[in-house]
C-alpha cells in the first residue's frame, strides 16, 4: 500500500514537472515571438522616421535654395539684360542626360540652349543664336507656379506636346505626324506616345537648361525674350533676328 502511495506520488510529480516544462516551452516561444515582431516593428518605424527625415530634409533643402535664390535679384537687374542678369541663370544649369532632378518647385524663368556640337536643324534657314556660357540659346519661357513641373514634366519629359510649345516645335522640325490632342473640336494636337519618346530622347541628348528662381517672371522673360530672340519662341519678340524662321515654325506647326 504504501508502495502504491509513493508509486503515485512520483508520477503525479513526474506528470507536474512535464506539465511545467511544456507551458514554459510555449510561453517562451510566444513571449519570443512578441520580441520578434516588436523588434521587427521598431526596425520598420525606424525606417519609416528615416524616410521622413530624407524626405523633409530634401524638401527643406529646395525650399531654402529657392529662398536664397530669389533674395539675390535686385529691381534695377530686370531693366536690361546684362551680365548680372545671366549670372543668376548661370550659376544654376540642368542636363536632363546626367543630372537627378533637382529642379525647384517654385516660379521664375529658364532658358533652354544646345549642347556643345548638338544643332537645330530647320530646312533652308541658318538660325541666328546668341550664347549663355557658350551654350546657343533656342527658347525662353517662364513657370508663374513651379519651374519642376513646368520646365521638367512639361518640357523634358512624358507625352506633353499638347501644352509644351518647345516640344511641339521640335517635334515638327523632326517631321513627325501630329494626332488630334482631345476628342472635342478644337484643332489642338500632340504625337503619338514613341513619338513623344523620340522628342524626350532627343531633348535629353541635345538641350540643357539654365534656370532662375524668382517673383518677377514676366519682366525678366521678356527682358529674356528682347536679348536672345529665341527661333522657337513664336510670342513676344519684335526684332527681326530669326523672324522668318518663327514664321515658317508658325506654318508648319498648324498644318
Amino acid at each position: 500500500m504504501l508502495a502504491l502511495l509513493f508509486f503515485l506520488f512520483f508520477f503525479l510529480f513526474i506528470l507536474l514537472y512535464l506539465i511545467d516544462r511544456i507551458m514554459f516551452f510555449f510561453g517562451f516561444s510566444i513571449h519570443a515571438n512578441l520580441i520578434h515582431k516588436t523588434m521587427g516593428m521598431q526596425k520598420k518605424e525606424k525606417i519609416r522616421k528615416a524616410v521622413y527625415k530624407w524626405e523633409d530634409g530634401y524638401k527643406k533643402k529646395r525650399r531654402n535654395i529657392s529662398k536664397e535664390i530669389s533674395t539675390k535679384i535686385l529691381p534695377e537687374s530686370i531693366n536690361k539684360v546684362d551680365k548680372s542678369l545671366l549670372k543668376f541663370f548661370e550659376d544654376n544649369l540642368f542636363d536632363p542626360a546626367i543630372h537627378s532632378i533637382t529642379i525647384p518647385d517654385s516660379p521664375g524663368n529658364y532658358i533652354i540652349a544646345l549642347k556643345p556640337n548638338s544643332k537645330l536643324a530647320i530646312k533652308g534657314f541658318n538660325p541666328v543664336y546668341k550664347q549663355i556660357k557658350k551654350y546657343n540659346v533656342i527658347y525662353v519661357g517662364k513657370a508663374s507656379k513651379s519651374l519642376y513641373k513646368r520646365d521638367y514634366k512639361q518640357h523634358f519629359k512624358g507625352n506633353n506636346s499638347g501644352s509644351s510649345t518647345l516640344r511641339k516645335s521640335i517635334g515638327v522640325l523632326m517631321g513627325l505626324k501630329k494626332i488630334k490632342r482631345d476628342l472635342g473640336v478644337n484643332n489642338k494636337t500632340k504625337f503619338e506616345i514613341r513619338d513623344e519618346e523620340r522628342i524626350t530622347n532627343w531633348m535629353h541628348k541635345n538641350l540643357v537648361m539654365f534656370y532662375f528662381v524668382n517673383e518677377q517672371y514676366d519682366a525678366v522673360e521678356q527682358k529674356l525674350l528682347d536679348y536672345f530672340s529665341p527661333p522657337l519662341n513664336l510670342k513676344g519678340i519684335n526684332s527681326e533676328i530669326n523672324k522668318e524662321i518663327r514664321q515658317y515654325l508658325f506654318t508648319i506647326r498648324n498644318k
